[in-house]
């Protein structure tokens, strides 16, 4: 009897107006009918009534709950599913037999779990290459600190100085791939943010350049930022700290000595934009299209680890905003986080 009701649901569903006519017109017949065989009858409207207006309501009733009953079913079984991906078990699909209206629905879902499946062995597969790029800082670690313990005190202090900073560098360098590496190995399996709130990004910036305040009386840099400057913004604030501290990062690397770094704000419409500009090297364009990309390095020479805009941009994404580059070689560069005005 289900699968009855079930496909006259789903014709009522699908084809609704069409349904609605040809019920009428059959009660109409019926009635015609009905009336030419009452019709010498007393009280024949009221025989007519009974006979007709019972039947029809519950079966009206009848199919639409057994309907119902069907679309929680498969609901349940999305419901199932759900818990069972939560649960870790990202093989499970979602059977699509009898999905009728939610088929669409299930094929996405297995569409989804499939594509985790890819995320976890691309995660695996950059845990190698990870341990593959982690090679060159510690055999220099290694080979300066075998150095120092063979030489002992015949080394001249001035050297032993330089390998001592030389260890610390690379050391600095390591901690920094391991820590850039992990977070983007997070946020790139990360597909949905949680804890998002309205915040004052100004206030976020204005510590990040305290943070940076040693590295910038090192170079004698000038950070003109506006005293006003108290934008909001509308996301999670732990993951956005991720993206001023790569830009800053880079734009202190980058500039010279005695250099400017410019904070700006503006907004067009609904849309806003803060930019950070330094007077460094540049980026080329055939570079530009791949500074995003993972331990990518436009200029090697510099240090880091490639991760730093690569962080940075999928923080941005995650928060449903972008960083966008503006960059001539030789004139300086520009990254602006372009997002929606909260409401």
């Amino acid at each position: 009897m289900r699968k009855k009701y079930n496909r006259g649901f789903e014709f009522l569903k699908n084809a609704s107006a069409v349904t609605i006519v040809l019920v009428s017109m059959g009660l109409a017949a019926y009635i015609a009918i009905a009336v030419g065989f009452f019709g010498n009858r007393e009280n024949s409207a009221a025989v007519i009534m009974l006979l007709v207006v019972p039947p029809a309501i519950m079966g009206t009733v009848l199919g639409i709950n057994a309907a119902t009953n069907d679309s929680k079913n498969r609901l349940k079984r999305l419901f199932d599913a759900i818990e069972e991906v939560a649960s870790g078990n990202y093989g499970y699909q979602i059977s699509l037999e009898n999905a009728r209206e939610f088929t669409q629905l299930f094929v996405d879902f297995n569409a989804m779990v499939t594509e985790l499946c890819k995320t976890r062995e691309e995660i695996e597969g950059f845990s190698n290459a990870f341990a593959h790029e982690l090679n060159t800082p510690i055999s220099s670690i290694k080979g300066f600190a075998s150095l120092l313990y063979e030489t002992g005190k015949e080394t001249e202090s001035p050297q032993r100085l330089e390998y001592l900073r030389v260890i610390a560098d690379e050391a600095s360098r390591l901690a920094g791939l391991s820590g850039n590496a992990l977070l983007l190995s997070k946020m790139t399996a990360m597909q949905i943010v949680a804890d998002k709130e309205t915040y004052n990004i100004g206030e976020q910036i204005r510590q990040c350049v305290i943070l940076f305040d040693k590295d910038i009386q090192k170079k004698n840099l000038k950070v003109e930022l506006a005293e006003d400057f108290d934008p909001l913004f509308y996301g999670n604030e732990d993951l956005m700290r991720h993206v001023w501290i790569n830009l800053f990062s880079n734009a202190i690397k980058f500039s010279p000595e005695n250099g400017k770094i410019e904070i700006a704000y503006s907004v067009q419409g609904n849309s806003a934009r803060i930019s950070v500009k330094d007077e460094g090297p540049g980026i080329s364009e055939q570079d530009i299209p791949h500074i995003f990309e993972r331990y990518y390095q436009v200029y090697s020479n510099k240090g880091g680890n490639g991760l730093g805009l690569a962080v940075a941009k999928r923080a941005a994404v995650l928060n449903g905003a972008d960083i966008v580059p503006e960059t001539e070689e030789g004139k300086g560069c520009t990254f602006s986080l372009v997002y929606t005005l909260p409401v």
